[in-house]
């Protein structure tokens, strides 16, 4: 994959990200699987708009004010981060944290502002486990995530 592909490809995990991020909390919990959801979630955003902004920008993907409005995303990301707020990373706070309501509007902001908000995600998951005789233990969970067009 060449510069300008995976410039592309890093934008179309990007509008995946915001999906997730806009959806409802049990739709996030079912998308992301196992794990610590929220954290996934916020980690994917910095992988994926954070450490690539510039590049966006400078292949004509977004324009200013789409740049802006991802900022205001990242930057609440930013302020949540750290030991003192554990209730906005509780995967079981999701659906009643007013922080994530408010996170979910913005992100739902954003892919109207990207014209994206025509789409949805489908997803394909496999799992691996080892059973002993006390415990099944997930070891590998890998998720395909791909854009559609809303039904």
């Amino acid at each position: 994959m060449g510069y300008e592909e995976g410039v592309y490809w890093k934008f179309d995990e990007l509008v995946k990200n915001l999906i997730i991020l806009s959806s409802t909390a049990e739709r996030q919990k079912e998308l992301m699987g196992h794990g610590c959801v929220a954290d996934e979630m916020a980690e994917d955003f910095h992988s994926y708009f954070t450490l690539s902004k510039q590049e966006y920008l400078d292949a004509g993907l977004i324009n200013q004010q789409q740049f802006d409005r991802l900022n205001e995303l990242d930057q609440l990301l930013d302020n949540y981060s750290g030991d003192q707020n554990p209730d906005f990373w509780d995967d079981q706070q999701l659906s009643s944290n007013e922080d994530w309501k408010v996170l979910r509007k913005i992100a739902r902001d954003i892919l109207e502002l990207l014209g994206k908000s025509d789409l949805e995600i489908s997803y394909e998951r496999k799992e691996e486990y080892v059973q002993n005789e006390q415990v099944k233990r997930l070891i590998t969970q890998y998720t395909k995530f791909l854009l559609v067009k809303k039904k």
